[in-house]
């Protein structure tokens, strides 16, 4: 996040282990994926969610950071294109590390360190300040008497208490990891074996993730003819969910909602359920005290502590990632390879409500187990060769490869619990739903290439790729798709030679186009039924899609030109890029009429745009005696266009999201919801514009606006770093500017009395009281009957921000220390993340907010809408790496 220009990073939750939602140059389709695809040393992997009852976790979770060699992001389509369609979102790839020959060396590392919570701007009412806030707004109402105000419905006895429910919910998470790896080798033969565990607890209770993995990577070079390669990582993970902020007893919504007048806790330290009611004597109530039961608050979906120690949502995930090559040089130059890869994963989940809590009270209990099995299979040929003929180079590559993806899911529930001690089906007393599915699919691809070269001073290279997909309709299963690229080392002309502060001049030039397949059902293109359903106990089958048997490929041509220079002896280096990528053919869900007995089909329909800027610089600042300043900037810009939809509509309501719609013209996650016009200062009512855009205090006549757009404008990151001697430091700051969150939060914590039985942020204390205010809060009123917390921009804020990313210090011991202790180095380190966030937004998390946008309806899929997320912690951490 923030060192790649073009590349959106936002984080979907800070729960541990959860994916990272990643896109490259803007959003490319509607309906289909716009995730970038994930290669792991040659391997492609599955980055999709495959979890059926947990937080998917990111494809990187399952890998070892420290075993990272390098991580390489591809956009244009010359460089994605040995992966062909399915890198038409951009490519991420990671290589690890490699033994080397000479000695064998052994290294050692651990981590240790902590989190806490980010508090944001969203401040709660403490007791005293909710009990006045109460008292107002029932007065405000004009039903109550000041004294049966006072005395009765909000008697004083109530601010004895002043429960903070945050600090119930959230701890100080512990992280550590420690590592240990072998590397070495001859000439011949080099290795690398490594080890580690890992273990998160995350900033909110019921939150943890604990990896153990182990990884080998081998080359063997068996005679100037023969080599190969094994590139093996094994991983376990366990990953414990805390409940997410849409649930209502999630430990997330609890802490923001309860009242502080609620004690969470019995006089003797345990933790009342908190939902049986108001009656004397309850079992959950003891520590009320003298408060007529009448008048005691309730806790909303129960007490999250007693719910905590005995619900949970577990996950298991043993994942295998194997990429094994072999090589033969026929001739010089030409060379013969496979690389055989394979990803497998096993996901056991259990997802488990006692009978004592209000998610399990309603059904004695509930448990479900489920069971997933993914594998990708994937085999390529690659015939390439290569000739240089005096100051002539050309090289060329014939590639055929199949990939085969399989994937089985089963689940199983149980009611009517007999004890939390024994969570397994069989104890279940009465079954309450099973379900299982299988699916494949299968993809082919041929690709030709070829570059060439003269002086290395002027390129070009072309490929061609033909690629197919059992996902499409047989008549247009196959896609052809190409690129042509062109470069100019400008630096290496006669007319430069003279220019002494220019090292090094290129520009480039490429078009390519791609193929986009990824979509969430393996056969779109089939009419199917389904057979799950019964009749009268008997089996049944219902129609489940409509099918299209005319639906192909969704293509994108990419434009790209740039760039790259280093001057001033390599003082400042750096690249400008501009690119402009258009998809049509979009595979697109299009609205149908319910009387066809379904609510949408697939349909290759519409056109996107995605254009922008990128710019790299990286700067020597002083490089004198032992001091070294280097500065690393980088912004990219981003404008993305809806050009078309589906037979000839201008728009479309965004099916992930109602407050958006899909319009020609405009962003693809654009803000379409009735307008605030704020507070009339004479009456404090709320105002919104009408249809002829006059004022309104009417939500009724309130109509809807373009008022904003969710993908931001830009994104950058700047990251100074110092080294002095044996010291460094480093610290890097992100940005991101020009979108806006609808901040669904807020709407819940300033709710002007319509949620008067929940907590409030302190915001909601500066409403208007008297004529002639002016006032961002109407009016507060108890059971508020002016609708104005209902959706509107009044909840619609810019989430423009700048964060201290990451801070560093760190230190390698000098050599004379080293021979003492016969190490070969010692270096330790501390380091800090999100320490600091400067921004105006008023929500939890602008980085949570902030993730890439798409349609497709599922979390996080919903286009920039904060709900009470799980925020990324502030962390701090030290480390020691030592070799021998």
């Amino acid at each position: 996040q923030g060192n790649a220009p073009g590349v959106m990073v936002g984080a979907n939750s800070g729960q541990p282990g959860s994916s990272t939602n990643i896109r490259v140059r803007g959003v490319g389709s509607i309906t289909a994926g716009s995730a970038p695809l994930y290669v792991i040393d040659g391997a492609v992997v599955q980055s999709d969610n495959i979890s059926q009852v947990a937080r998917s976790q990111d494809p990187l979770s399952n890998i070892n950071p420290n075993d990272i060699e390098s991580i390489t992001i591809l956009k244009d389509a010359s460089a994605t294109a040995l992966y062909g369609s399915r890198g038409a979102n951009g490519v991420i790839v990671v290589t690890t590390k490699s033994g080397k020959a000479g000695k064998t060396k052994i290294e050692f590392s651990a981590q240790y360190g902590f989190s806490q919570r980010q508090e944001g701007k969203v401040k709660l009412m403490n007791s005293q300040q909710l009990l006045g806030y109460q008292r107002e707004i029932l007065k405000n109402r004009g039903s109550f008497s000041d004294s049966d105000i006072s005395s009765t419905l909000r008697p004083d006895a109530l601010a004895n208490t002043n429960t903070d429910w945050i600090s119930e919910a959230y701890r100080t998470g512990k992280t550590q990891s420690y590592e240990v790896s072998i590397s070495g080798g001859n000439e011949r033969t080099r290795y690398f074996v490594s080890g580690d565990y890992f273990k998160q607890e995350g900033i909110l209770k019921g939150s943890d993730f604990e990896r153990f993995s182990t990884r080998l990577n081998l080359d063997n070079k068996f005679s100037d003819k023969f080599d190969m390669s094994l590139r093996m990582n094994l991983s376990y993970t366990n990953q414990f969910n805390a409940g997410g902020g849409n649930t209502f007893s999630s430990p997330i919504l609890g802490s923001f909602f309860n009242s502080p007048f609620i004690p969470a806790r019995n006089p003797d330290g345990t933790a009342p359920d908190g939902f049986r009611g108001t009656v004397p004597g309850t079992v959950g109530y003891e520590a009320f005290g003298g408060i007529p039961a009448n008048f005691r608050p309730t806790l909303l979906g129960g007490n999250f502590l007693h719910s905590l120690d005995r619900n949970y949502v577990l996950n298991n995930n043993l994942r295998n990632i194997t990429n094994l090559q072999a090589g033969w040089n026929i001739a010089k130059g030409l060379r013969l390879s496979t690389n055989i890869n394979s990803d497998l994963i096993v996901i056991t989940e259990k997802s488990y409500r006692d009978p004592t809590t209000y998610d399990g009270a309603q059904l004695s209990g509930y448990l479900t187990e489920a069971s997933t099995f993914s594998s990708s299979f994937l085999n390529n040929y690659m015939l390439s060769y290569q000739k240089n003929i005096g100051e002539h180079n050309l090289s060329t590559r014939l590639v055929f490869e199949y990939q085969f993806n399989d994937r089985r899911f089963f689940t199983a529930s149980g009611q009517n619990i007999a004890s939390g001690a024994l969570t397994v089906l069989d104890i279940a007393a009465k079954p309450a739903a099973v379900g299982g599915s299988n699916s494949q699919s299968s993809f082919i691809g041929y690709l030709a290439t070829l570059n060439y070269d003269y002086k290395s001073k002027y390129f070009v290279g072309g490929t061609y790729r033909i690629d197919g997909s059992s996902r499409f309709a047989p008549n247009n299963r196959f896609g052809n798709f190409w690129s042509a690229s062109a470069a100019w080392r400008i630096s290496q002309e006669e007319f430069m030679k003279d220019v002494s502060f220019v090292d090094d001049l290129k520009l480039r030039v490429s078009y390519g186009t791609t193929g986009n397949a990824a979509l969430n059902s393996n056969y779109p293109f089939q009419g199917l039924y389904s057979f799950s359903a019964s009749y009268n106990n008997l089996p049944a089958s219902i129609p489940s899609s409509p099918g299209n048997p005319n639906l192909g490929w969704e293509k994108s041509g990419m434009f790209d030109i740039g760039i790259d220079f280093s001057l001033f002896n390599r003082r400042l280096t750096g690249s400008v890029e501009y690119y402009d990528k258009r998809s049509e053919a979009l595979l697109l869900d299009v609205p149908l009429s319910r009387t066809t007995g379904f609510s949408s089909q697939t349909r290759n329909s519409g056109a996107i745009q995605n254009r922008g800027w990128e710019i790299a610089l990286s700067g020597v600042i002083i490089d004198k005696a032992d001091l070294r300043w280097t500065v690393d900037f980088n912004i990219a810009t981003l404008e993305n266009k809806i050009l078309g939809l589906t037979d000839g509509q201008t728009f479309l309501t965004n099916p992930g999201n109602g407050n958006q719609r899909l319009e020609v013209g405009r962003p693809i996650a654009s803000w379409f919801m009735p307008e605030w016009a704020g507070v009339n200062a004479e009456t404090g009512a709320p105002q919104w514009y009408d249809k002829d855009g006059n004022l309104t205090n009417s939500y009724a006549a309130a109509v809807r606006r373009w008022v904003g757009k969710a993908l931001p404008d830009y994104t950058g990151g700047i990251t100074n770093t110092f080294n002095w001697k044996g010291l460094d430091f480093s610290f890097m700051f992100y940005f991101v500017a020009g979108g806006q969150v609808y901040n669904s939060s807020r709407s819940f914590l300033v709710s002007d009395g319509s949620r008067s039985t929940f907590n409030q942020s302190t915001d909601a204390l500066t409403y208007w009281k008297q004529a002639g205010d002016i006032s961002e809060n109407p009016k507060a009123v108890f059971g508020n009957g002016s609708a104005s917390a209902n959706t509107s921009s009044r909840f619609l804020e810019s989430n423009d921000y700048i964060r201290l990313r990451n801070v560093r210090l760190g230190y390698n011991l000098p050599k004379s220390l080293l021979s003492k202790i016969k190490a070969d180095k010692v270096y330790i380190y501390a380091q800090a993340q999100n320490l600091l966030t400067f921004t105006n937004y008023r929500g939890f998390d602008p980085d949570i907010s902030t993730a890439p946008v798409g349609v497709t309806g599922t979390t996080p899929e919903q286009g920039g809408v904060e709900f009470f997320p799980y925020t990324n912690g502030k962390t701090v951490t030290f480390g020691i790496n030592v070799g021998f």
